[in-house]
């Protein structure tokens, strides 16, 4: 016999019951109770034979919990919608409630403890929440006001020259100012988080000397502890300090009493408060059959909210062997935080979706595409108060089986917000090793780190990275001083097929160099820019590191704090084409180069572009940061911009993405940019 097409979930509900109505008074016939049960209930149904087309699990309004990742294999390959009831707030939640408080004092001041039991079988926690808001844990020194930061700065490393060291040189202990480092009870619980370069690395403490301030960790250092390439040492803040709880609002989790500290905010009390731990660091894995080229196809989840999952450090690396020196394990990954799953994690699926649905107060990645992963679609989500990035894609590398590679993807319409909370690092959307992904209409916005980062291969090798569409996407307040080296969108390797465009970038500040809208990296290759409005970075709107054949055209790139536009590397063939693109200075120069790029050697061309300088001042370009100026003249006579015009572009709205040419931009084929539909787009719309 075979059964409708709906099957149904409640709170109170029974995972014995069949699920064929969505009333308890029915009994056995009344709703399942988990999204385990309902899966299972649909694997029993599907081998049995008795499902005659597509499913739809409804589930009403209330609170499921998670208590460990609900897993789907191969036999759960079915058209299934796991959806919300209409009207429902369905709430997948991970953590358990924190109660039974009991008054203390601690640093002189009131606050609440708890007893944590998970602590005494090993169990850590980097994360806790109240009210489902992530709750910052004692650190120091503190922030000088609302996310904006305050470091410090390690003192020395031993055996280590900060003036000669190679980025690969890492340490597992350093010195710091003993002065600085106010823990005195529990150092083992004490954590130093690390800020150069691109990334953070979370480096627990093992020892520490009082007099001499040396430092040894449980981990190495992924990367030379100096601040990027200055020549003096990283910045640093520790975490899950005892003696830093002082501030309303903040935890601290002592382990060897397995307590948890809270001091209150203004308001709160014991009996209200809605406090919870997270017990899970996943809510779904859908595991396919990679080897075997067996995916699970046809899940699709709808309307649902996912909420309060944990994180712990992985300390597995990426990297070859020979890159990596001692017996630790390293304290980071590379590059945005990849190292790290989604809370949602595909691996071998196929035509599966994630729509319309919120997750937040995520410890890790929030969703994940792995190997083999083709045709699916994360589409119309709300993803935000995330440990490390939003959406992470990778897939076999082009050395590996053609089946596990990853591609033809829809990342579209999701607002990305409030991430990289734990892992700095993490990235909105990183696609690493994957093709003929749509990333569109996504609006990203205040991490601390890159927006959308595409490519995994350094250089000019060989990749799966092409045909990726990086369009309509809203960027901005990224890097918020945090870290060094990003960009709006970022790309590496060579990509052929690939566009960028109509997006609007702005608000990109990094805390040392890079800071960049738009930043072809490492061989960024066969690329096509264009569309863009870009305004507002730390350094230059438009940087090329190094590549090869690029295209960037009727762009508007505007207010560079140190150039609009720049090239890295000179080399033996063209970088890039620019042309037709409206560059608008407040008095930086247009072009700069940067550690040996001649500007005028002919490694790129650029022609038909309209400048201007708001400030008043006059056209010109540097070699380097401190070289002399080129005029314009100078500029025209080394073979660039021939054709190109000073003068005032039109009617410009940087907020609204919003440009107008008047005749004299017309007439150097510069056309319209309208970026009013950057951004998600309402359902209608997307369909």
């Amino acid at each position: 016999m075979k059964l409708n097409s709906n099957l149904f979930v409640a709170p109170q509900g029974n995972d014995q019951s069949s699920g064929m109505s969505p009333s308890i008074a029915d009994g056995s016939e009344g709703p399942l109770k988990s999204l385990a049960g309902a899966r299972d209930r649909v694997r029993r149904l599907k081998n049995e034979a008795k499902l005659s087309g597509p499913v739809k699990v409804w589930f009403a309004d209330g609170v499921y919990p998670i208590t460990e990742p609900v897993v789907f294999g191969t036999d759960d390959t079915y058209p299934v919608t796991y959806a919300a009831t209409e009207g429902a707030r369905v709430i997948f939640d991970g953590g358990r409630p924190v109660t039974d408080w009991r008054d203390a004092t601690l640093n002189g001041s009131a606050v609440w403890v708890v007893s944590v039991p998970e602590v005494l079988s090993g169990r850590n926690f980097l994360s806790f929440f109240v009210d489902g808001a992530r709750r910052p844990r004692a650190c120091w020194p503190k922030l000088k006001g609302p996310g904006v930061p305050q470091w410090l700065w390690i003192k020395d490393v031993p055996d280590i020259d900060v003036k000669t060291a190679t980025l690969f040189q890492g340490s597992d202990r350093f010195v710091v100012q003993p002065t600085d480092f106010i823990a005195k009870e529990n150092l083992t619980d004490v954590e130093v988080v690390v800020l150069h370069y691109w990334i953070d690395e979370r480096m627990p403490v093992d020892s520490y000397d009082p007099e001499t301030g040396l430092i040894v960790s449980r981990t190495l250092s992924r990367f030379a502890l100096r601040d990027d390439f200055n020549s003096r040492f990283s910045r640093y803040y520790l975490e899950n300090v005892k003696e830093a709880l002082t501030e309303p609002g903040e935890w601290y989790l002592d382990r060897p009493s397995a307590t948890l500290f809270y001091k209150p905010l203004p308001g709160e009390t014991k009996e209200s408060l809605r406090a919870c731990l997270p017990l899970v660091n996943q809510f779904i894995k859908i595991i396919g059959d990679a080897e075997n080229d067996r995916p699970v196809q046809f899940l699709r989840f709808q309307g649902l909210t996912f909420r309060h999952s944990d994180a712990h450090r992985i300390t597995s690396s990426p990297l070859p062997r020979h890159m990596i020196s001692g017996p630790k394990p390293l304290a980071a990954a590379a590059q945005s935080a990849v190292v790290y799953p989604g809370a949602i994690e595909l691996l071998a699926a196929k035509n599966c979706a994630v729509e319309d649905c919120d997750l937040s107060a995520v410890g890790w990645y929030a969703f994940e595409l792995g190997d083999g992963c083709v045709a699916n679609r994360f589409v119309g989500n709300h993803v935000h108060d995330i440990g490390a990035g939003g959406v992470k894609i990778a897939g076999a590398s082009a050395d590996g089986p053609r089946h596990r590679r990853t591609g033809m993807n829809v990342i579209s319409d999701n607002v990305i917000e409030f991430i990289g909370r734990v892992f700095h690092a993490g990235a909105g959307i990183i696609v690493q090793e994957s093709y003929g992904n749509s990333i569109i209409h996504n609006h990203i916005r205040d991490t601390y780190y890159t927006g959308i980062s595409v490519g995994w291969t350094w250089g000019y090798g060989e990749n799966v990275c092409r045909d990726n569409r990086i369009e309509h996407n809203h960027i901005h307040q990224l890097g918020q001083g945090w870290l060094s080296d990003m960009g709006g969108i970022y790309t590496l390797g060579v990509q052929p097929g690939t566009t960028i465009g109509h997006n609007l970038i702005h608000d990109i500040h990094a805390h040392g160099y890079g800071g960049w809208g738009i930043y072809p990296d490492e061989g960024s290759s066969h690329i096509v820019i264009e569309q863009n409005v870009v305004f507002d970075c730390k350094t230059n709107c438009f940087n090329q590191h190094y590549g090869r054949e690029n295209i960037v055209r009727n762009n508007l790139f505007a207010l560079g704090g140190t150039a609009l536009c720049s090239l890295g590397r000179a080399e033996k063939w063209f970088g890039f084409t620019f042309e037709r693109n409206v560059c608008v200075s407040d008095g930086q120069p247009v072009w700069l180069g940067d550690y040996g790029s001649k500007l005028n050697t002919g490694d790129f061309f650029a022609d038909h572009n309209l400048y201007t300088n708001r400030s008043g001042g006059v056209f010109h370009c540097r070699e380097k940061v401190k070289t002399a100026r080129l005029s314009q003249e100078q500029w025209q006579e080394s073979g660039h911009d021939r054709h190109s015009l000073v003068g005032d572009p039109g009617v410009i709205n940087f907020e609204q993405g919003i440009y107008e040419p008047n005749t004299l931009a017309e007439g150097l084929g510069i056309v319209a940019i309208n970026l009013s539909d950057v951004g998600p787009r309402g359902r209608e719309e997307r369909e």
